[in-house]
């Protein structure tokens, strides 16, 4: 049994000859190169077949079962290596890792040393990656290349036989020694891993009440589902709120929206969008617009995201003269002034003159009043207009705390035919964890409009606190 040098090294157990051509195995802790029996291939055969008889006489049986346990090691040891790969791995704070590679995944890459054992090391934290060999690797996008990895001053690059590929270590899902091991492991993954949800999403609840002095009450409520297939993603947001000060309407505000984003390339989108809303605490009867334009992140990492957009957008806008509660306060003072007309019109004419001396003018302001008290009414007035804006858009999202959020979008629209004339969005949001699908939620919006319906700009403020619930 020749163990150390190269050759051919014969094993025989119980009527079954197998042979183990020996090969070098580099040493991926140094640049030396160890000469240690690493079975590439194995040939079985039975007894008859031309071997060497199972034992020799007088030949020890713990002989013959201690060869068994070395050749199971060996062959495990044989089976690693089809699996792991020599590299070395280079740290954003300028340490430098080798050994072997054993498993990487869009999360981490393993690898173990001889001077440390089995290392975990997150992805986001390295900066280059190094083989020996030929490996296949598969990115965040879905493209597959197989080459040598090699990192240098001009960052992590693959030397594939198409020419060199330049990529970030933090976008690699998965690497393996072949495309057919990579598609292997991939198709083990999806075996294991339970069916992705198709939607995801929040439901948002609030509500506040006071009684005493004054009775009041305010709820509020959001729904928002998410989609992604793909390079596409589908969000659709329905929600409303509710007011009563002293049982009188305050608020009821409506809005819906859905928005389609399609991502062509790594950090740059497509966007089209639509949206509703109905408020008419702040004269708002009816409002709807489409929209549409490109989008790019500029910032996507665990703990920040910062994106831009630009596009364009048209509304169309009803606007009624008189708020929630303005138009029950104008009919009452209507219905005040044609009392104090009746009044003055008894005294002056009914009782303040002969009945023979009435004039034309005396019946005809008497008919009016008349006609005024059956028929007279303050009724609600709509006014519309179009609007074609540019949009600017800004959305930012910054982790706090470990778990809690702190999320801000500023939305510019600015008229095309007038830049003097502004609608501004400012969303502007804390959400913190109370267990694994529970939130608490603070949000504050600011909305600020120029040239809405009898030429006075609106800048409106509302704050709301809600439980989230997310799935």
């Amino acid at each position: 049994m020749n163990l150390f040098g190269t050759g051919v090294s014969r094993f025989q157990t119980a009527g079954v000859c197998i042979e183990s051509k020996a090969m070098t195995k580099p040493d991926c802790q140094s640049n030396t190169v160890l000469n240690e029996t690493t079975p590439t291939s194995c040939r079985v055969r039975v007894r008859g077949c031309g071997c060497a008889p199972a034992r020799r006489k007088g030949r020890p049986a713990g002989r013959a079962r201690s060869e068994v346990v070395f050749l199971l090691a060996v062959l495990a040891v044989s089976a690693l290596g089809a699996n792991a790969w020599c590299g070395t791995v280079y740290l954003n704070n300028g340490d430098r890792i080798s050994g072997n590679v054993l498993y990487v995944t869009g999360d981490e890459i393993q690898i173990e040393t001889g001077y440390a054992g089995l290392l975990h090391i997150a992805l986001d934290e390295i900066g280059g990656i190094t083989t020996t060999s030929m490996v296949a690797v598969r990115l965040a996008d879905g493209t597959v290349l197989e080459g040598r990895l090699v990192y240098g001053e001009g960052g992590q690059t693959m030397v594939c036989k198409d020419g060199p590929h330049r990529f970030a270590p933090s976008t690699i899902s998965a690497m393996a020694p072949s495309i057919d091991a990579l598609d292997d492991e991939a198709d083990s993954v999806d075996a294991q891993e339970p069916e992705p949800k198709k939607w995801k999403g929040t439901v948002d609840v609030g509500t506040a009440f006071a009684s005493g002095v004054t009775d009041t009450l305010d709820a509020n409520t959001e729904v928002e589902l998410v989609r992604e297939t793909g390079k596409h993603t589908i969000t659709l947001t329905l929600g409303g709120a509710y007011g009563e000060v002293e049982s009188e309407v305050d608020t009821r505000r409506m809005q819906a929206a859905a928005k389609w984003q399609y991502h062509c390339k790594e950090r740059w989108y497509l966007f089209g969008d639509t949206v509703a809303e109905h408020d008419p605490g702040r004269r708002l009867e009816l409002r709807a617009g489409i929209g549409a334009g490109f989008g790019y992140e500029a910032i996507k990492n665990d703990k920040r995201t910062l994106a831009f957009e630009a596009g364009g957008d048209y509304a169309r806008a009803y606007w009624n003269l008189y708020a929630l509660g303005e138009l029950d306060d104008a009919r009452e003072g209507w219905h005040a002034a044609i009392r104090a007309r009746l009044v003055s019109y008894l005294r002056e004419v009914v009782f303040g003159k002969p009945f023979g001396a009435w004039t034309s003018g005396d019946w005809i302001r008497g008919l009016e009043l008349a006609l005024d008290g059956f028929t007279g009414e303050v009724e609600q007035e709509t006014t519309s207009e179009n609007n074609i804006s540019l949009r600017l858009a800004a959305m930012y999202e910054q982790t706090l705390f470990k778990k809690s959020t702190l999320t801000d979008k500023l939305t510019l629209l600015p008229e095309v035919d007038d830049f003097g004339e502004l609608r501004a969005i400012n969303d502007l949001a804390f959400e913190t964890p109370i267990s694994d699908k529970l939130g608490l939620r603070l949000r504050l919006k600011t909305e600020y409009e120029t040239d809405i319906f009898l030429g006075d700009d609106q800048f409106n403020n509302t704050f709301t606190t809600s439980l989230r619930y997310s799935f």
